[in-house]
């Protein structure tokens, strides 16, 4: 499925949400109510305004774990249409009309390409304001929360550079992936301060 191919010949509004691995500190730490991504597509796809198409897509790492019943039950869903774990989804998320998460870097590349965002868990996105991101609490509220972030959307600069300042001030360079947690094929920052120096870093 070539994504940017998908996206020119089919001209319809849009809401992406990106599945999250199983299991996963995302689903089974931070967003706990929404562990059950089939029930929550269903609501989401029966919460966006009328024409508008839900675009799940799989996490690459999770390509080839799940049963094929999982997929079925999806594609099931009014307005639910599945794009491979190989799309890009950068090319997904800059051609959407809003983004829908529960937690993962996509809510930040979201906002970056000044996406209107729905979060469904307190994640460090629900910090910005509301013209920019929801954080939709109640279920029966989505529908709510959504026309309120598409009808107010409003991109503020400022206080994206004050996160990323935020972040670049408190933090320290580790090589978390690749060095602490052993995880192979992941960009490494090239320095060569010691393993055990990192994890003192780290701590304090």
């Amino acid at each position: 499925n070539n994504s940017k191919n998908f996206v020119k010949n089919n001209k319809f509004k849009y809401v992406f949400f990106p599945l999250n691995t199983e299991p996963e500190v995302a689903l089974l730490g931070y967003g706990r109510p929404y562990r059950n991504q089939i029930e929550t597509v269903r609501n989401l796809a029966s919460s966006i305004p009328v024409g508008w198409k839900l675009i799940v897509k799989e996490h690459p790492n999770s390509f080839g774990y799940r049963k094929p019943t999982y997929y079925k039950k999806l594609k099931q869903i009014p307005n639910v249409l599945i794009a491979s774990s190989f799309c890009d989804a950068n090319t997904l998320i800059r051609n959407s009309d809003l983004v829908a998460i529960v937690y993962g870097t996509i809510g930040l590349e979201a906002i970056l390409m000044k996406k209107p965002l729905i979060t469904f868990c307190d994640c460090p996105y629900s910090i910005f304001s509301e013209k920019m991101v929801i954080n939709s609490e109640n279920p029966w509220k989505l529908q709510q929360d959504i026309k309120k972030l598409i009808t107010n959307y409003s991109f503020e600069e400022k206080q994206l550079i004050s996160f990323i300042a935020a972040h670049i001030e408190c933090s320290e360079r580790i090589n978390l992936f690749t060095d602490l947690l052993s995880k192979k094929s992941r960009h490494k920052v090239s320095q060569s301060i010691s393993l055990t120096m990192q994890y003192e870093k780290l701590a304090e």
